[in-house]
Parts: structure tokens; C-alpha cells; sequence
């Protein structure tokens, strides 16, 4: 019978557990008879005491260095997984703040041959009812025929309107994209000091087509998200307007005079003499030359009376500023 109890194997290894039960064993062996002297029995039962006290002490270290390192490998463990959770959340975050790719370009429903593929079928439709009137095929034969064929029209037509409805809606955005550039332009003239609402809006207007058929010769294009031509367009009209009227694109409204102290009385503004002008830098004129025996000229822009359309637009895009100023001013 072994001299430990299960609350003193609790906790060892089985390995340990063996080891004690052979120590006991032999100590059991080592016994001395029941006759022998009382101090034999006290000392051996003491020595017994001993390794048993001992034996569970070092048991009771072994379980709780085992409890110990599970303790610490779990905390291990837990921040293998937080880090791993971490480093997921963080791929996770940097593919939301990714840059959405540009959207591709819309590409047509309908195929190239569209067409040419409605000729085909048609064709077909005719050669199978033409064959139905000579006897060649029966009914049923030409029903299946025509049946295909209307399937395969229907089709086409689908992917017709799909196209057409996907061009409007691209061409009603690009307008939408238009009308914000515009209004940009606008607000920036009108705070600038030009008003709109009159003939400064036609010539406005005016100004904006021109540059816009310059824009295109010049191989720019507007699409849906890149209104190239039609931003150079309102830039060039937009400079052209504030040339013609002596504006600058930063003015901003004269601020209001301050209001003068009660009770004080208006001082006058002071008088300057405007200063000689210094004749020997003044260039020649021609107040001496005699008048010509015809006076009459023509107008600088008499050679664009017989031009329209495009042909008037290139040779006004070819002037110099100033000369489309005088002239959109005429």
C-alpha cells in the first residue's frame, strides 16, 4: 500500500508519481522488524515523514511552475491572435483607403456588325417564306425559321436602346459637368464687376463659341469627367471679357468709406496740380500733314462681311486679342 495519498500525487507528473511509489517501496523494504527497539521505528517513521513532506513540496513547485508557463503562454497566445486581428484590420483599412480605380469606358451593347447582321437576318426571313411559297418547306419549317429570326432582331433591338439610353444619360452628365464650369465662370466675372444680364452676356456667349471651334482645331475634346475643351473655352472667354471691360479676375467690391464722427466738419479734399507734360518724350502725330483728298476708309473688318459659319470662326480665332476685343465691341 503506498504511503501517499491522491491529494499528494494531485499536481505530478506521471513519471514523478512512478519515482514515488519505487522511493516507497524500497522504503518499505528498508523497514526494520515490529520487534526492534521504539527509537528505530520513531526514526524510520520520522525519515519516512520527511521524504514524504519533501516529496510533496517538490510536487506542489512542479504543479504550479506547469500552471505558471500555461498562465504566460496564454497571454502569448492572446497577443499572437490580437496582433494577427491588428494586422488583418489594418490590410482591411488600407484596401478601403485605396484609390477607386477611373471607371472604364462605357463599351457598346450593340456588336459593329450590327447591321450587317440585320441585313443577314432579314435576308434569311425572305429566302425561308419565298421557299414556303414554291413548296420547298412546309409551314412548321418556315415558322421555326421565322421564329429565329425574330429572336435573334429582338436582340439587336435590345442592345440598340441600351446604347441609346446609356449615350443620353452620358451626354446629360457631360451638360451637368458644363453647366457647373459655367457658373463658375460667370460668378468670377460678376464679381469682377461685369454684369452679365446685358450685352456683356452676348458678347460673353459670343466669346465662348468662338474659342470653343479654337478649342476643337486645336484637337481638344470634352468627355464625360474631362471637359477639356470646353474648360480652355470658358478660360479664354472668361480672360477675353476682363481685357475688354479693364477688369482684373481679383477685384472685389470697393469697400464702403467710413462714416465721419458726429458733429465733425467735412474737410475738403486737398487740390493737386496736375503736373506739365514733358513734350520732348510725346511721339509725333500727324496734326501737320495735309488731309487726304479722300477721307473715306474702309472698316478694318470689311474682309470678314462675306465669311460664315466655320470660315468666319477660324479667321476671328486667328486675330490678335485686341483685335477680337474691337471687333466683338462693333
Amino acid at each position: 500500500m503506498s504511503m501517499f495519498s491522491e491529494e499528494d500525487l494531485a499536481g505530478l507528473s506521471e513519471a514523478e508519481r512512478e519515482a514515488l511509489r519505487d522511493l516507497a517501496e524500497d522504503d518499505q523494504d528498508l523497514q526494520p522488524p515490529a520487534d526492534d527497539s521504539g527509537e528505530a521505528d520513531a526514526a524510520t517513521a520520522a525519515a519516512a515523514t520527511e521524504e514524504d513532506e519533501s516529496a510533496a513540496a517538490a510536487g506542489a513547485e512542479k504543479a504550479a511552475q506547469q500552471a505558471g508557463a500555461a498562465e504566460g503562454a496564454a497571454p502569448g497566445a492572446d497577443d499572437t491572435a490580437a496582433g494577427a486581428a491588428a494586422g488583418a484590420k489594418e490590410e482591411g483599412a488600407a484596401d478601403d483607403g485605396a484609390a477607386a480605380p477611373a471607371p472604364a469606358a462605357i463599351q457598346p451593347v450593340s456588336p459593329a456588325d450590327a447591321d450587317e447582321q440585320r441585313k443577314t437576318l432579314r435576308a434569311e426571313k425572305a429566302t425561308a417564306l419565298q421557299q414556303l411559297l414554291d413548296g420547298e418547306i412546309d409551314q412548321e419549317a418556315y415558322q421555326e425559321v421565322e421564329s429565329r429570326v425574330q429572336d435573334k432582331l429582338d436582340d439587336l433591338a435590345r442592345a440598340a436602346a441600351v446604347d441609346m439610353a446609356r449615350s443620353q444619360m452620358q451626354q446629360d452628365a457631360m451638360m451637368q459637368e458644363y453647366g457647373q464650369h459655367l457658373g463658375v465662370a460667370q460668378k468670377e466675372l460678376k464679381a469682377a464687376g461685369i454684369d452679365l444680364d446685358g450685352e456683356a452676356g452676348a458678347q460673353f456667349d459670343r466669346a465662348v463659341r468662338l474659342f470653343a471651334q479654337d478649342a476643337a482645331d486645336r484637337g481638344l475634346t470634352d468627355t464625360l469627367g474631362n471637359m477639356a475643351a470646353s474648360r480652355d473655352a470658358l478660360a479664354e472667354a472668361q480672360a477675353l471679357m476682363l481685357r475688354r471691360f479693364g477688369k482684373s479676375a481679383t477685384a472685389a467690391p470697393a469697400a464702403a468709406p467710413a462714416a465721419a464722427a458726429p458733429g465733425a466738419a467735412p474737410t475738403a479734399p486737398p487740390v493737386r496740380k496736375p503736373a506739365a507734360a514733358d513734350r520732348s518724350a510725346l511721339p509725333p502725330t500727324l496734326a501737320g500733314v495735309p488731309a487726304a483728298a479722300d477721307a473715306s476708309v474702309g472698316s478694318e473688318f470689311a474682309h470678314l462681311d462675306g465669311l460664315e459659319g466655320t470660315a468666319l470662326e477660324k479667321a476671328l480665332a486667328r486675330m490678335t486679342p485686341d483685335q477680337q476685343e474691337r471687333y466683338l465691341g462693333a
